[in-house]
C-alpha cells in the first residue's frame, strides 16, 4: 500500500512561501504500522543516536517543534496532469481571444479617428 506522511512545524512557518514549515514522505508499507515504523526511522535516527537531534524538534532539517504528524493511506490515485494541461490551453486561449479583443477595439478607435479626420 501507498502512504503518505505530512509533518507541520508550529507556528506560521520560517517564511511566507507555500509549504514552508511542512515536509512529506511518500513510502510503500504493508500497514499504517508497518509505515509508521519506517517514518520514525527517517526522523534523522542517526543523529538522535549521537544525541546531535531531539526527533520531537526536528523537521524538514531545522530545530521547530512538530505541530502536526499525519499519515494517510492512498487508496486510490488519479494522474490530474492531462486536466492541468487541458485548463492551461484553455487559459492560454481566453487570454489570447481577450488580448485580441483588445488589439481589435484600438484598431477599431484608431480607424474611427482617421475615418473622421479624412472622411
Amino acid at each position: 500500500m501507498k502512504f503518505v506522511c505530512i509533518m507541520e512545524q508550529s507556528g506560521q512557518g520560517c517564511d511566507y512561501t507555500i509549504g514552508c514549515g511542512m515536509t512529506y514522505f511518500i513510502l510503500e508499507a504493508t500497514t499504517a504500522d508497518e509505515a509508521t515504523t519506517e517514518l520514525i526511522k527517517r526522523l534523522s535516527y542517526e543523529d538522535y543516536e549521537s544525541g546531535d537531534v531531539d526527533p520531537a524538534y526536528h523537521c524538514e532539517g531545522g530545530e521547530q517543534e512538530i505541530s502536526a504528524w499525519r499519515l494517510f493511506e492512498v487508496n486510490q490515485e488519479y494522474d490530474l496532469l492531462p486536466i492541468l494541461h487541458q485548463w492551461k490551453k484553455d487559459f492560454d486561449a481566453k487570454e489570447n481571444a481577450i488580448e485580441k479583443a483588445e488589439q481589435e477595439a484600438k484598431d477599431r478607435a484608431k480607424y474611427e479617428e482617421l475615418k473622421r479626420k479624412f472622411g
